[in-house]
């Protein structure tokens, strides 16, 4: 005795097979634009940790001057600084009042702020500020 086979419940036919390869083909595609568009973007952090790194070095380099040396009003930008191709520092060095408000016509008092900026390959801004003052080893010794 030979018993039919019932065709429609056994097995994939042709049109869901076809069907089953376009939309894992659509979901494909979503799946690696995501991917791209996030790769693209991988970098940056890398950036900002470098730009981090040149302010910071920027900073210590003016502080370490005694009070007298470090220029004000001063200005200055540098490109690929470092020898870091598409980083750019710009600093400025003002005298400040006691209140934080700037020096009338630069007048010089016993503060100075100094401003570094970094400017990374991908045009992101760090900025970092500190004050400067008189310290012990400033004053002439007699």
């Amino acid at each position: 005795m030979h018993t039919a086979r019932n065709s429609a419940a056994s097995g994939v036919t042709l049109i869901e097979l076809i069907v089953f390869i376009v939309v894992s083909g659509i979901v494909a595609l979503g799946l690696v634009g995501a991917f791209t568009s996030l790769t693209g973007r991988g970098t940056q952090p890398e950036h900002m940790v470098e730009a981090n790194f040149l302010v910071q070095q920027k900073l210590e380099e003016l502080t370490k001057q005694d009070f007298a040396s470090i220029a004000a009003p001063d200005e200055q930008t540098i490109t690929n600084y470092g020898g870091r191709t598409g980083y750019t520092v710009h600093y400025t060095v003002a005298y400040i009042q006691s209140n934080l408000a700037d020096s009338s016509g630069g007048v010089p008092t016993n503060y100075k702020r100094i401003t570094v900026e970094v400017t990374e390959p991908a045009g992101s801004v760090l900025s970092y500020s500190t004050l400067v003052t008189k310290r012990y080893r400033d004053a002439p010794q007699g």
